[in-house]
């Protein structure tokens, strides 16, 4: 072999040896800005620090200890390692973000882990987690099954420690969104929450439009570790100077009265089955499975009483399903209970109800140069030497307006090149009043 075909073949190896550094750099690179940018962005609220980043082929980043310090408290919070997966590789390897241009696509799929959560057992430091408005019981206590800072210092815990979860799933093709949560709070209890979505692709989050959505199924799972919950008893029975079966039965006995005045019986199997986990706590699942996906509108409509029925709702407590599942909800009370919507001013009658009226849709035309500003609305697009365009503008990049179709086999997104658009019309609804 001569020479230079060696050197070239040597060459050659090493430029393929060293793709894969390179990849791995340019990972590190993306995470990196975004994390330096996410630290930055909350500046004004903690500051954040963190010792090392790790990526991996399989479409995953973790960024490893992470010290945060709320704005004004000296306790940190340390997370042992924050991981974001993906099955979108791309999403960690676009180099787009390096060069200023922000226009990345969300991938289908995500998760989101802070492992080895240890926080202080400071009410202060807690809620400035929070985001802005949020509310959470951190006061906890006796009265109420209320595991607040305050409470496990009580029982002596020194600080609390938790493991947090989210994820996200799309499936374009059957047009639904999974969605589900948890956090594990260590020796205390661990929560979970789930829902399924239909009639929604990642566009509509996009453009505004998850209203469209429709709930397929949801879950709740509450376990609460049963040690801690006859600890949690104990601790309460003695601060009232009680026998700890006497302030079981008292605090039940306190439950059902609350659960009276807010208008809501529960049958007998319901009733012995939430009552016996308030004595050996454990695992309680509550599942809903209407027998058709629901519209959020048309869960409103929904009567109190008919509830159990029509979202197919379903209770297991400790692996065992409580049948039947008897709720019964008196409106009226709890009507009475809701604040007034308009400050005590008198409802409208049956005279004052809204007018009927007639809707009516015609295509106007609209300059190509304002398609930025159509997003979301239903166009008919002109191109030249094509047949008219008709549908959702879902977006307008790279030079191109992309419009979602629906055609028999599902949607589809045709990408128009704004250059050879001839003429554009976009839809006008207009409400006429009717007598």
């Amino acid at each position: 072999m001569r020479r230079k075909t060696r050197r070239k073949l040597i060459l050659l190896v090493l430029l393929l040896a060293a793709i894969p550094f390179a990849l791995k750099g340019l990972m590190y690179l993306r995470v990196k800005m975004a994390v330096d940018g996410f630290i930055a962005d909350l500046a004004g609220r903690a500051s954040i620090d963190y010792q090392d980043i790790a990526t991996e082929f399989s479409g995953a980043a973790n960024i490893l200890g992470v010290r945060i310090r709320p704005d004004g408290l000296a306790a940190p919070v340390d997370v042992q390692r924050i991981r974001l997966a993906t099955d979108d590789l791309w999403f960690f390897l676009d180099p787009r973000p390096l060069f200023g241009d922000s226009n990345v696509r969300r991938p289908d799929q995500m998760r989101l882990q802070a492992v080895g959560i240890s926080a202080p057992l400071d009410g202060r430091v807690l809620g400035a987690l929070q985001p802005p408005g949020a509310t959470a019981p951190l006061a906890g206590g006796c009265d109420e099954v209320s595991f607040g800072p305050a409470m496990l210092k009580e029982l002596g815990m020194q600080r609390l420690e938790a493991d947090l979860e989210g994820a996200y799933r799309f499936d374009r093709g059957a047009e639904k969104l999974a969605l589900e949560s948890t956090i594990d709070i260590h020796g205390v209890e661990t929560i979970h929450l789930a829902l399924e979505l239909s009639g929604i692709v990642p566009e509509d989050l996009e453009l505004g439009r998850a209203s469209k959505a429709k709930l397929a199924a949801a879950e709740m799972a509450v376990e609460i570790q049963p040690e801690f919950g006859k600890r949690f008893l104990a601790h309460c029975a003695a601060k009232q100077q009680q026998d700890p079966d006497a302030y079981v039965t008292a605090m039940i006995e306190r439950s059902h009265q609350r659960l009276a005045a807010e208008g809501i019986e529960l049958g007998p199997a319901l009733q012995k089955a939430l009552d016996d986990y308030n004595r050996q706590w454990g695992r309680l699942v509550l599942r809903l499975q209407p027998p058709e996906p629901q519209a959020m509108l048309q869960l409103l409509s929904v009567p109190p009483d008919k509830m159990v029925s029509a979202l197919g709702m379903s209770l297991t407590v400790n692996d065992r399903q409580v049948t039947p599942l008897d709720v019964r909800i008196n409106p009226r009370q709890i009507e009475s209970e809701l604040p007034a919507i308009n400050n005590g001013a008198p409802r409208s009658s049956d005279k004052d109800a809204p007018r009927r009226y007639l809707i009516r849709r015609q295509f106007v035309p609209a300059s190509i140069d304002a398609l930025g500003g159509l997003l979301g609305r239903r166009v008919r697009i002109t191109q030249q030497g094509e047949p008219v365009r008709e549908g959702i503008l879902v977006a307008v990049r790279g030079g191109e307006a992309l419009v979602e179709q629906r055609e028999t086999k599902g949607k589809v997104v045709a990408y128009v090149p704004v250059k050879e658009i001839s003429a554009v019309q976009v839809e006008k609804v207009e409400r006429i009043p009717q007598p």
